[in-house]
């Protein structure tokens, strides 16, 4: 499934036409919103295309394509003018054998996570500044954080922000709303967090990068962003020195 995933809308009319017309330029096939819908929050300035009941309208009219997990500014009268869960606090998704735990991040965040296994992800809202990166666990191990960043009202200096993700692959993306990605990486169903690898001899265009290891004699090429092998070579440490086996002239007899 391709979900584009977003967040921190605060009744902002223009991002949220923004955000539909990104899911169909991606060609996405659910939306899911990290919480704080309609509400500009008592911390925030009002959005410059804040219009809460058009926002209501233009959810409702999509509402087969959404799913929600409830943010600190979501109440009960969200729930009301709503017609899709908002409520929920957190939501489960399976890719390949780890787990993403999907909540807006007002609760469970990477000081205080929920029980996570190594090599699961911690996907939330909430702070308005997009994210990817490890993050220690209690018990030990590590954990991917991903944040889309908000759709509205970004902070930091950060663009307006959104996710990809693709949940067969475990690929993701994160894009300003123009396309622009900023980010990419992948969550494997084994190996867990694979970070994205650093560019080599290949041109910036090409979508293949070596990864020298340690061993200078041994390289290994990626997929860009991907951490997909694609294949691996090994060297002999000693230089190329043909050898010319004696053979005795033919004889004419």
């Amino acid at each position: 499934m391709n979900l584009l995933i977003a967040s921190d809308l605060h009744g902002d009319l223009a991002a949220a036409e923004q955000t539909f017309d990104r899911f169909t330029a991606e060609g996405a096939d659910r939306l899911l919103w990290l919480g704080d819908l309609l509400y500009h929050g008592p911390r925030n300035d009002l959005p410059a295309g804040y219009a809460p009941k058009r926002v209501i309208a233009l959810l409702n009219a999509n509402r087969d394509k959404l799913f929600c997990v409830r943010g600190n500014c979501e109440a009960e009268v969200d729930q009301m003018v709503l017609d899709f869960p908002v409520l929920a606090d957190y939501a489960l998704l399976p890719v390949g054998q780890k787990v993403i735990f999907a909540t807006h991040g007002h609760h469970h965040n990477i000081s205080t996570p929920p029980a996570l296994r190594a090599g699961d992800v911690l996907l939330h809202g909430h702070t308005h500044l997009y994210a990817a990166e490890s993050f220690a666990l209690p018990a030990g191990g590590e954990a991917l954080y991903l944040n889309p960043g908000s759709v509205a009202l970004p902070k930091g200096g950060n663009p307006a922000t959104y996710m990809m993700l693709d949940t067969e692959r475990g690929n993701y993306r994160i894009l300003t709303m123009d396309g622009e990605e900023v980010r990419r990486g992948t969550i494997s169903g084994e190996r867990g967090f694979a970070p994205r690898p650093t560019r080599g001899i290949f041109d910036k265009k090409s979508p293949l990068t070596p990864q020298k290891l340690d061993n200078p004699l041994f390289l290994k090429v990626f997929a860009e962003g991907f951490g997909e092998e694609l294949f691996s070579k090994s060297f002999s440490p000693s230089p190329f020195r043909p050898s010319f086996a004696k053979t005795s002239p033919k004889s004419d007899k």
